[in-house]
């Protein structure tokens, strides 16, 4: 997809971390972590730690970078070393749904291809 994301934990900042996205929307992303780094997004207490975002998106203007804050949503195992996060979004910058939407209609076109009507 060609699109990362950079982790900021809001109360240790020097443990930021960067990942593919494999899935986005506007509601959130869905990316894949070890099982180490599934143990550093939660509190002490267990519950899902909000993080500070820096989504990178390709979009026709350019590559734009989309800041704010997101909840770890589920962590759910997909093999012995992979683990799928989804984290939704709880706050985006000014313009982000903006490149995030012209993000996913750039990367959405070619697998679409032309098309014609009734056929």
């Amino acid at each position: 997809m060609n699109t990362n994301i950079k982790f900021i934990d809001i109360q240790t900042p020097e443990s930021a971390f960067k990942v593919d996205v494999d899935e986005l929307t506007p509601l959130g992303f869905e990316c894949v972590l070890d099982p180490q780094t599934t143990q550093g997004l939660r509190d002490e207490c267990g519950r899902f730690k909000v993080f500070s975002i820096e989504l990178s998106l390709l979009t026709p203007q350019g590559r734009q970078v989309v800041t704010g804050e997101c909840q770890i949503h589920s962590i759910r195992r997909v093999s012995a070393t992979q683990a799928a996060v989804c984290a939704r979004f709880t706050h985006i910058g000014t313009n982000g749904y903006r490149w995030i939407l012209a993000h996913m209609a750039m990367v959405s076109l070619p697998e679409q291809g032309f098309r014609r009507h009734g056929t």
